[in-house]
């Protein structure tokens, strides 16, 4: 019994002793609690005092703390701190009950030095994680209640931001405002536990610009997901960044989710994303409202980190519109044109200090373009769904080479529709230069050229250009003209019934000017104009078209055979044409050809094609007298000899006159026979003039026969005729000198003439069946 006595009596007297014992030594136990965590987590200078004015609470004015590593330095400083404790808790487990800190300032000064990155061990980045520090904290709850974080960026910029902080073993909440310029103010709230979820939130007003979500879920794997407001972040950029900005208008949404697997050792901060592994799979929509019109994008993928390469896998149908966009050129906004991706797209770099676009490679793709209708100054342009295939792209030598297939292009006039054209062009870009090898197509009418063409990508860009048209007939080109372009109205007089059409060309534009080289030309051609037919036509033309739209064209024109009541033979001619499209002036230099057995030829000749008038010199040379008799179809008039001269041709207001035109007969002479009918025979009896006339006529020998011409432009012509010659038959053959004036209209003539040959063929094809 006294010995249970005096041992309860010594464990009061021990109980007694250990309380202010306690209470003496807790401030220091306290303050050694502190040092001893905050040297843990690689604090320095550590500089405050306890006091204990109170039962469980320790207070201090402050605390100044000094963190530095070999890239950053850390200053901290508080105001007053309240620390409450259980002594018990203190004296057996080293921990207080709360921690409140009523102001505290913290000043990050980035150090400047020459070593780009400091090995950072796994074990020291996992010193920080919630998992590991949370139950260490030697407090059960951390209040500040205004923490003030100043960074200074450069020399000339420092960053602000103001956060309220709640800590315990299970979660720490803080809430925080940053201020990127006197005008712009974010707030952010953020939710760490201690199972190593990140919740994090940041808004202007009420307005997300930034949701993250992480877990880690190993000690080297972390689980995201990102959700950014794109306006937020051009906003933010263009406050903090400005030259990263994005311009200005931009809306839209970056989703991400995925895993950022780190390794065993981290080195900050060069080399961080040169040893991160990650893959994030990301969606992102895009959208501008700018004053040339609408912006819209679309793209989903996979963008992976993997030992300082860079892979962004864009898959199909990523999409970029423009909508209502105003182009100098147009004279309405386009309502739409859209670029998709028909395959996927690969994008890969290197993860450098200094990047550069060498080091981007880009996947070969297919890309379709589509659009509405484009309204050009003069008409409207349709085009149909257009591939490009780009097969080779190298940024690091500028090396792209693809393809374009536009399956429809359709220019629309008023009350006019041109053939529809295929398009396919095989391109390829080297050294500022963009060659092309191209095919035009068209089915109605049945159309192909083929070309190539070199553009100089300069500060005055320079293209040239050549193309080659297939051969094309011109009896199908007639009827297919008047299926696809019925508007286009071909005269009815004009009958285009075979030949070939050729037609290849050259162009260069040098500062917006286009000079070209044209060659076209017709072969083995056969056409009716109105009622003239034109035989085993050949003509080439070349063409000049120089820079400010003045043309200067030379042609040659052959014809087998010209046939309007009378045939024409071997025709040719060579002429020019200068000045603009509308107006210009024709030069014919050389027209020749056979007629009745003779030759014709023109004097050369210019006119003015927008009001033709022109004085020229029609030479004949060996007419067959004959062949000339035979177009009165007079019965039974011949005669024998060849006739020569000259005739002045004047064309003015749309008519053609001669005046003092003059033939003769070559030497020596020839004969003119005629052997009238009964009826002229009757008609003359009664006429002595007109009996010798035809007397002398019957087998007139001349050694001399002119005809003086004169052709009115209602087609009357006069000829005076003087024969002078002898008729060995009539009085012993004496020299006769007598003038015969023929009146005739040589437009009814030759219709005449037409007629009859026309009834010929007739009767001639009836009776040959």
């Amino acid at each position: 019994m006294r010995t249970r006595r005096l041992i309860s009596l010594s464990l009061l007297l021990l109980i007694l002793a250990i309380t202010p014992v306690t209470y003496v030594i807790s401030p220091y136990i306290g303050r050694y609690l502190l040092e001893s965590w905050l040297t843990e987590q690689g604090f320095t200078q550590l500089n405050f005092e306890l006091t204990h004015p109170g039962w469980g609470i320790f207070e201090t004015d402050g605390v100044q703390l000094s963190y530095q590593t070999k890239t950053y330095q850390v200053h901290l400083s508080t105001g007053k701190i309240s620390l409450s404790f259980d002594p018990y808790t203190l004296l057996t487990h080293q921990r207080l009950t709360t921690a409140t800190i009523e102001q505290a300032d913290i000043y990050i000064v980035p150090q400047h030095t020459t070593t780009n990155s400091v090995p950072l061990q796994l074990a020291q980045v996992s010193r920080w994680l919630p998992a590991l520090w949370l139950p260490d904290l030697p407090t059960d709850q951390v209040n500040i209640d205004k923490l003030t974080i100043s960074v200074q960026a450069t020399e000339d910029k420092q960053w602000h931001s103001q956060h309220q902080l709640a800590i315990t073993a299970q979660q720490i909440n803080i809430d925080s405002e940053f201020s990127l310029t006197d005008q712009m103010t974010l707030t952010s709230h953020a939710e760490l536990s201690a199972d190593n979820q990140l919740n994090w939130q940041l808004s202007r007003g009420s307005q997300p610009w930034l949701q993250l979500q992480a877990r880690l879920q190993t000690p080297t794997t972390l689980h995201t997901a990102l959700n950014m407001n794109i306006a937020g972040l051009s906003e933010g950029l263009a406050a903090t960044f400005p030259e990263f900005a994005l311009p200005t208008g931009f809306s839209g949404q970056l989703d991400t989710t995925g895993t950022i697997d780190l390794p065993q050792q981290l080195a900050f901060p060069a080399d961080t994303l040169n040893t991160i592994t990650s893959r994030q799979n990301i969606a992102l929509t895009l959208a501008r409202q700018s004053p040339n019109g609408n912006i819209r994008s679309h793209l989903a993928g996979t963008l992976m980190l993997d030992k300082g390469l860079a892979r962004l896998n864009i898959e199909p149908n990523a999409s970029l519109t423009l909508a209502n966009w105003s182009v100098p050129q147009l004279t309405k906004p386009m309502p739409k044109l859209a670029v998709t991706t028909a395959a996927p797209l690969s994008l890969q770099t290197t993860l450098s200090d200094n990047p550069t676009l060498a080091q981007l490679s880009i996947s070969p793709t297919q890309l379709g373009l589509s659009a509405t209708r484009l309204s050009l100054p003069q008409g409207t342009l349709e085009s149909g769904p257009t591939l490009i295939t780009l097969s080779q792209i190298d940024l690091a030598n500028r090396r792209v080479r693809g393809q374009i297939e536009s399956t429809q292009l359709t220019y629309h006039q008023p009350n006019k529709t041109w053939p529809t054209l295929t398009i396919n062009s095989d391109f390829s870009y080297r050294d500022k230069a963009l060659q092309q090898a191209f095919n035009i197509r068209a089915q109605q009418p049945r159309l192909k050229i083929s070309g190539s063409a070199r553009t100089l990508l300069s500060k005055t860009p320079s293209t040239q250009l050549k193309w080659q048209m297939t051969p094309v007939q011109l009896n199908s080109l007639t009827r297919e003209l008047n299926t696809a372009m019925p508007w286009l109205t071909l005269p009815q007089e004009l009958s285009l019934q075979q030949g070939e059409l050729h037609h290849k060309g050259s162009a260069s534009i040098d500062n917006a000017q286009l000079s070209a080289q044209l060659h076209n030309r017709i072969t083995d051609g056969q056409l009716h104009w109105q009622q003239t037919e034109f035989h085993g036509v050949d003509w080439s033309s070349s063409t000049r078209i120089q820079a400010g739209g003045r043309w200067h064209d030379t042609g040659k024109v052959k014809l087998r055979q010209v046939k309007k009541g009378v045939t024409v033979e071997d025709v040719e001619l060579s002429y020019t044409y200068t000045g603009t499209v509308n107006q210009g002036l024709f030069k014919l230099h050389t027209a020749k050809a056979r007629f009745l057995e003779g030759m014709l030829a023109l004097d050369p000749l210019q006119t003015n094609l927008t009001n033709p008038a022109f004085t020229s010199q029609l030479h004949l040379k060996g007419i067959s007298l004959q062949q000339l008799l035979q177009l009165e179809q007079q019965p039974g008039l011949s005669g024998e000899g060849k006739i020569s001269g000259s005739v002045p041709l004047n064309f003015a207001e749309g008519a053609l006159s001669i005046a003092n035109g003059r033939l003769a007969s070559e030497a020596p002479g020839g004969t003119i026979r005629f052997q009238p009918t009964d009826n002229v025979l009757t008609y003359a009896a009664a006429n002595k003039g007109l009996r010798m006339a035809l007397e002398l006529l019957q087998n007139f020998h001349y050694q001399q026969l002119s005809v003086d011409l004169s052709y009115a432009p209602d087609g009357k012509a006069l000829l005076k005729t003087r024969l002078q010659g002898f008729n060995p038959e009539w009085s012993n053959g004496q020299p006769i000198d007598f003038n015969i004036n023929i009146e005739e209209n040589i437009l009814q003539l030759i219709r005449a003439l037409q007629l009859a040959e026309e009834l010929s063929d007739r009767i001639e094809q009836r009776y040959s069946k």
